[in-house]
Parts: C-alpha cells; structure tokens; sequence
C-alpha cells in the first residue's frame, strides 16, 4: 500500500513537473514569435533600410578617420604602417622566389667542387716539382743560401 501511496505522489510531481516545463517552453514559443513578427514589421520599412544605411556609413568613416590617425601617429613616431609592412612582406617573397629560381639554375658542376674526387695540391713546406726542376739561369739567385753564389 505504502507503494501504491508513492506512486501518486511521485506521479502528480511529474505532471506537474512536465506542466511548468511545458509552460515555460509554450512561453518562449510565443515570445520568440512576437518578437519574428515584430522585427520582420520593423526591418521591412523603409525608415529601418534608411537608418541602417546610415549607420554603416558613419562606421566606415569612423573606421577611415581613425586609420589616418594611426597612420599619422606612426609615422610621428617613424614606425611602419601596415600597409608598408605588407609591402615589404610582398617583396620578401619576390626576392625569395627569385633565389629558389636561381637555386635550381645553377649548374651541378658547383656542386662538385667539394668533391674529393676532384684532386687538390698537396700542403707541404717545399715548392711544387715543377718549380724545383727548372735550371736557374746563370748568377741568379734562387732563394736558397748560396745557391748561384761562388764559395768564398
């Protein structure tokens, strides 16, 4: 029975739960259409077309007006715009396509020239063969001490 007892009770705080919330949801229905209507009556005139426009165009002089100004104290301060930081950032690129095009013209033979198949002349202290096994010519000297000399 105490079951029995339960089950109303909890079963009239459901309905009753389920009425408010199904007021409050018819509630907002019904503002929210009164407001669709109100708005589409409103937004249709041409008063409302007149005074958008209007204020779009006092935005965008805003908008232009304080631009100037920031530019004007940029270049008080002798900072870049950033109009002339795009400008810069556009030449980078420029310049950067330029170097990759370069980059990939040059000749592969370049590449070579750290090759270490490629002979390199030796680092030693004596001159090359070649300079050692030419004759001096008579009385002139040849760096070494008394080469070309008369021992005395």
């Amino acid at each position: 029975m105490a079951n029995g007892a339960g089950d109303g009770a909890n079963g009239k705080r459901s309905n009753t739960a389920n009425d408010l919330g199904a007021q409050w949801q018819d509630m907002i229905g019904q503002w929210e259409r009164g407001f669709d209507a109100l708005a589409t009556q409103l937004m249709g005139t041409e008063g409302f077309a007149r005074a958008m426009n209007q204020g779009q165009q006092a935005g965008l002089a805003f908008q232009k007006t304080l631009g100037e100004a920031v530019n004007r104290q940029l270049a008080a301060l002798d900072l870049p715009t950033g109009e002339s930081i795009r400008a810069l950032h556009e030449t980078l690129l420029r310049i950067e396509r330029r170097l990759d095009h370069l980059e990939a013209r040059l000749p592969v033979a370049t590449a070579g020239a750290a090759d270490p198949a490629v002979p390199q002349p030796s680092r030693t202290k004596q001159p090359p063969v070649e300079y050692t096994a030419q004759p001096a010519a008579a009385g002139a000297p040849t760096g070494a001490p008394g080469a070309g000399q008369e021992a005395a």
